[in-house]
């Protein structure tokens, strides 16, 4: 699969998993509350073998945690998939559905018993699964999949960055995600296919900032439910239209009951006497924020010690959030200080340009080093929606799809990336990276040509 393929044994962080590290302080915006990390001891990444098993994936990324299996007795991509396919029961469909994940699981590990969360696309919804997959890492210590991207892909949640030990029906607040995607792996080792590279493994904010823009209607952005998304691709009950995830439940408890908010207090923002921050200032928000803000990357791969943020202003995009709000994240590169300069880069941060808060943090396995053009494009295609929907439909669809062989990956639009040249010019130039040819084609012709890959 090449180097990239499967970094199964890869630790998703740097040494053993740590349990309740305290922030330092506060900078960039954020919340002064503090918060703390709970993972999954032993989880190791592994990236998807074939276009469309990411749900594969996922599962062996929750097998892994030393709670669970543990990395050296966890089955191979092709059995999980030949056991989920036989549960799900759905012939011709080449995802995984959450109904063969859970007949998939338990033949794997049979003393670990595995539920599904299904809440409702509401305020209230969100929330509820937000917690639920929370109390569930902290509670067994075995990572979460959560159904993304509309249910177009599979994601392991493997650690939570919260105000104090998520527990059922208990009170705290969840300030962010730590969120595997196998989807980077397989991109990363097929580069001639030219699709998005996925989420890496990344820290994602669970901040809520809400724009008040002249004359319009406000527009709130909160960066993980832009990523967990009710599922909408496939009209199969009971998922369609719901957030859904898969745990390692102990039992399981029962859900919660969502009476305690764990979103952080929702920042406003009016945009009209608000003044943006500038490329200089956000690379410095990106370095403080990394080791000072209410969640600390100090210690994980890519952000840590012997990595910096790249100065080098050029290599600064800016692009805008999704949500049609006009705000914009910068993209701030970090790089091996030991590297060449310019050529070894590690992470990447996308900065909220007028909170100068993280709202992605993103890099790979161990700290892995990308080019240049590699690590933008894990910013650039988060943010701008150009993300895996790695689920085939089934055999009448994929009939419509085959355009000289089979299609992969369909990617959604893509917008516009600023990029600075130098730190007092807006705007020098405009990159437009485009979808590939067919790409639009393809999903008139089947509606959703990727679609539970996820769920």
């Amino acid at each position: 699969m090449g180097r990239y393929g499967s970094f199964f044994g890869k630790s998703l962080l740097s040494g053993a998993v740590v349990v309740g590290i305290t922030a330092l302080g506060c900078t960039g915006g954020e919340a002064c509350l503090g918060a703390s990390f709970y993972g999954t001891p032993g989880s190791t990444y592994a990236g998807q073998q074939t276009s469309y098993y990411c749900g594969e994936g996922t599962m062996q990324m929750m097998l892994s945690a030393n709670a669970a299996l543990g990395a050296p007795n966890v089955p191979t991509q092709n059995l999980l998939y030949q056991n989920a396919q036989a549960a799900q029961a759905k012939p011709g469909f080449l995802g995984t559905l959450p109904s063969g994940m859970l007949g998939a699981l338990p033949l794997a590990d049979p003393a670990d018993t595995f539920g599904q969360f299904i809440n409702a696309a509401t305020p209230t919804g969100a929330d509820q699964a937000e917690r639920n997959i929370a109390n569930a890492i902290s509670t067994t210590q075995v990572p979460a999949g959560a159904v993304v991207n509309a249910g177009g892909h599979w994601d392991a949640v493997w650690g939570v960055y919260s105000s104090a030990a998520p527990a059922v029906n208990q009170p705290y607040t969840i300030y962010g995600f730590a969120v595997a995607d196998p989807w980077t792996g397989y991109a990363l080792a097929h580069p001639s296919l030219g699709q998005s590279l996925g989420l890496g493994i990344a820290y994602v904010s669970n901040y809520t900032t809400s724009y008040l823009l002249p004359n319009r209607a406000v527009i709130s952005y909160n960066p993980f439910l832009s990523v967990f998304t009710p599922e909408t691709g496939v009209r199969i009950n009971p998922w369609f239209g719901n957030y859904v995830s898969v745990t390692d439940p102990l039992g399981p408890p029962a859900p919660d009951n969502g009476s305690n908010n764990s979103i952080p207090t929702n920042t406003q923002i009016t945009l009209s006497t608000a003044t943006a921050i500038t490329a200089s200032q956000a690379v410095t928000d990106a370095t403080t924020d990394s080791t000072n803000g209410s969640v600390n990357l100090s210690t994980e791969p890519g952000f840590g010690a012997g990595d910096q943020a790249d100065p080098n202003l050029a290599d600064i995009l800016q692009v805008a959030q999704p949500g049609g709000s006009g705000v914009d994240d910068f993209l701030v590169p970090f790089e091996d200080t030991n590297g060449t300069p310019g050529s070894n880069f590690t992470g990447i941060e996308s900065i909220n340009e007028y909170t100068g808060q993280i709202d992605f943090a993103q890099s790979f396995v161990g700290g892995s080093e990308l080019t240049l053009a590699q690590i933008q494009a894990l910013g650039t295609d988060l943010l701008s929606g150009n993300v895996p929907q790695d689920n085939l439909p089934e055999p009448s669809a994929l009939a419509m799809l085959a355009l000289g062989g089979l299609v992969l990956v369909a990617r959604r639009r893509v917008a516009g990336v600023k990029s600075y040249t130098r730190p007092w010019t807006r705007l020098v130039r405009r990159q437009i990276i485009r979808s590939p040819r067919h790409s639009r084609k393809l999903r008139s012709a089947a509606g959703h040509a990727a679609d539970f890959c996820g769920s």
